[in-house]
């Protein structure tokens, strides 16, 4: 037996694996055999042999295709040489210019890692992907890239990682978008990457509990929002009338306060689509709350909890979640998922009572430094409030503060508290 392997199984070079207690996950099997296919059609091969050969197993039909893309992949993630980096995405790039539409299958191999695999990849590894995708912008065939990019932005501030390492892959990833700036401004206007990192930048520099571990990240988030903002603010009119609570998180920095005074002042110097200002965006609404506000594994959870009816897995979900939000790479998802919230479509009185109970435990749970931004959450659609055909962005308000009254009076009195005091966080 290969003295590397354990109890019949190969450790994995790029996931994290208990060899002695975790059961056996086929996706993660079938990228190990994937990558050793093309390492034996790749190694000891001079670079024409290599591409040769990999052309003629790629194509073989379908299934070999989808194998060597694999393959490739997952050896451009885990060789950190730059030669065999190099070596490996121009074999990537020879089989994917062969399909009909180029890097298709790549990317969706890619999508597979960053939803189903991420928080399993090792930690020193999961950086390369910020390097894999500064190599997919350069070919100007591969169009959906930015859509892949949103599901590592989606990793990003799970417990999965801890706030160093979400830092760090967060700024290499607004380092590489403000790189290649240029390169966004192509992007069309329902793209969900820049609004995702806006999105993450706020998240974090709007965080209290944050103090040295952001100071040397400040200027290059900053720098991000406020491109975003002057040069490109069509792309957050996609976020509806919530742009505004975003930037409300970030007016204590100056660069940020005079955004706010364009906007009441000069709106169309920020967009000239938005002749009134602050009037204009209260009338616009959000489409795509969950894969711009939240990672894919938080709602995962969420949307188990509105399959079922209420039960006593209510109490089971919850904490769960509350523990998951309270690890301090999750910092602000807290008012994130209230946020969320209100767009939530209900179908039935079951699924309204549990989003309202869960939206009041959210609520009652928040720790102290967390509950100004909660409730300015809560309230904003209430203090933006405009006329709808439907109740939907006020209703949850409603129904959580007479839910609370019975349960938890406490809580309602101190959301009135909030509401008294709610005008010191305009800007």
């Amino acid at each position: 037996m290969d003295p590397a392997s354990r109890n019949g199984r190969r450790e994995s070079r790029l996931f994290i694996t208990n060899l002695k207690y975790e059961c056996y996950n086929e996706m993660e099997e079938q990228f190990e055999r994937h990558y050793g296919v093309v390492m034996t059609k790749i190694n000891g091969f001079s670079e024409k042999e290599a591409t040769e050969n990999i052309l003629a197993l790629s194509n073989m039909d379908k299934t070999s295709f989808e194998s060597c893309c694999a393959g490739l992949v997952y050896a451009f993630i885990v060789d950190t040489d730059k030669e065999k980096t190099a070596k490996h995405f121009k074999l990537l790039a020879c089989i994917a210019a062969n399909e009909a539409q180029p890097w298709w299958t790549v990317l969706c191999v890619t999508n597979m890692i960053l939803i189903e695999l991420m928080h399993r990849v090792k930690t020193p590894l999961r950086s390369r992907m910020v390097t894999f995708f500064a190599h997919l912008m350069k070919d100007p065939n591969c169009k959906k890239v930015d859509s892949v990019m949103t599901n590592f932005l989606r990793f990003i501030g799970t417990d999965c990682c801890d706030i160093t390492e979400s830092l760090e892959l967060l700024s290499m990833l607004i380092q590489l978008l403000l790189s290649n700036f240029d390169w966004m401004k192509q992007l069309k206007i329902n793209s969900t990457l820049p609004t995702a990192s806006f999105l993450n930048v706020v998240r974090y520099l709007s965080s209290p509990t944050l103090g040295k571990e952001l100071d040397p990240y400040k200027p290059l988030f900053l720098n991000f929002v406020e491109r975003v903002v002057r040069e490109r603010f069509a792309w957050l009119t996609l976020l509806g009338r919530w742009v505004l609570f975003d930037l409300m998180k970030l007016s204590s920095y100056p660069s940020i306060s005079a955004i706010w005074s364009d906007i009441y002042n000069n709106p169309t110097h920020i967009c000239s689509d938005m002749p009134g200002g602050v009037v204009d965006m209260m009338t616009k609404t959000n489409p795509l709350v969950f894969t711009q506000r939240l990672p894919n594994l938080l709602q995962r959870r969420v949307e188990a909890i509105w399959r079922f009816p209420p039960s006593s897995d209510f109490e089971y979900h919850f904490q769960w979640i509350n523990e998951t939000l309270a690890a301090p790479s999750c910092t602000g998802l807290r008012a994130e998922l209230i946020r969320v919230m209100p767009q939530l479509a209900v179908c039935d009185k079951d699924s309204f009572y549990v989003r309202t109970v869960f939206t009041a435990f959210i609520l009652s749970t928040a720790e102290a430094h967390e509950q100004a931004m909660c409730r300015l959450a809560f309230f904003i659609d209430w203090i933006c409030c405009v006329r709808e055909p439907s109740a939907q962005s006020t209703d949850l308000i409603i129904a959580t503060l007479s839910y609370s009254s019975q349960h938890n009076p406490q809580l309602v009195n101190s959301l009135f508290d909030f509401l008294v005091l709610v005008d010191s966080f305009v800007p």
